[in-house]
């Protein structure tokens, strides 16, 4: 699944948001994920 640097990474970042945003996500992402997403917030 998450083996990628491109894929996965987006696919992470998508999830995040449709998880409901950054807080929820953060622990199941790492810690430059959520950097990612913490932006795009």
């Amino acid at each position: 699944m998450y083996g990628t640097s491109g894929s996965s990474r987006t696919m992470w970042t998508t999830r995040s948001i449709v998880d409901g945003g950054a807080g929820v996500a953060s622990p199941r992402t790492t810690p430059a994920e959520h950097s990612v997403v913490g932006h795009d917030r």
